[in-house]
């Protein structure tokens, strides 16, 4: 199961990060104050997605099958510092995209890396969140 879970994510995560180049890359005619707001849940989303495909490339499901009663701090455990490379991993690509967008005609704004990292910190909140309600629904009921 986690085999086929980490390749399907693995196409995902090529597949957005292709998208996200692509859109953050493109030159734009619209006016930049109108559609900033716009532009920052954009950039949110995406990196929202991005960092939630990355988690899913190198996680481990193998906590879920101990017989343990404490399975989520056992899958926390075992995949915190996934959730930190995600975020990490998703912040520097935005940053990095910011650098280059000059040279496709396109403005710098930091603001744009605040909303990309805070779009991969809550794809992790969001994944763990997820999954303590899947562990308590699912391993922990009530006898």
């Amino acid at each position: 199961m986690q085999k086929i879970i980490r390749k399907i994510a693995i196409v995902l995560t090529i597949l957005t990060f292709i998208l996200v180049n692509v859109f953050s890359l493109k030159q734009t005619i619209s006016n930049p104050v109108i559609s900033s707001m716009n532009d920052k849940v954009g950039h949110f989303i995406a990196y929202f997605v991005l960092s939630f495909f990355l988690f899913f490339c190198f996680f481990s499901i193998n906590s879920l099958k101990n017989n343990s009663k404490n399975k989520f701090y056992l899958f926390f455990k075992s995949n915190w510092i996934i959730s930190i490379n995600s975020i990490l991993l998703s912040t520097i690509v935005g940053i990095l995209i910011e650098i280059i967008q000059p040279f496709f005609h396109r403005f710098r704004d930091p603001l744009d890396v605040l909303a990309d990292f805070l779009g991969s910190f809550s794809a992790q909140i969001f994944i763990y969140i997820f999954f303590f309600i899947i562990i308590k629904s699912l391993f922990l009921k009530k006898k």
